[in-house]
């Protein structure tokens, strides 16, 4: 257990090198990251505002529901999505 964890350190450790690497390109992820995140409760936010409404839903149950899938995705995209199975291969076999 205690490499597994050693090796997920090594590689997020060499993938946000990798990120950082040129500050503006580093800037300008977490800047679109963020405005991608908060795109879906705007729209959420405008269509509640103009009178419409999702049926059943008020717009603090609407809005939890997708805070809760940001919330979500959020944990689960660094563990599972972004870093590949190539990294995890590259860590057991001393390459990384």
């Amino acid at each position: 257990m205690r490499q597994i964890i050693a090796c997920w350190a090594s590689v997020m450790r060499v993938k946000l090198a990798e990120q950082m690497a040129y500050r503006s390109h580093f800037a300008l992820s977490v800047v679109l990251l963020i405005i991608g995140d908060l795109v879906v409760p705007l729209i959420t936010l405008l269509v509640y505002r103009s009178g419409a409404s999702f049926p059943g839903w008020n717009l603090h149950e609407a809005l939890l529901v997708q805070a809760i899938f940001v919330l979500a995705k959020g944990i689960a995209f660094p563990f599972f999505f972004r870093y590949g199975w190539h990294d995890a291969v590259a860590c057991t076999g001393g390459h990384l």
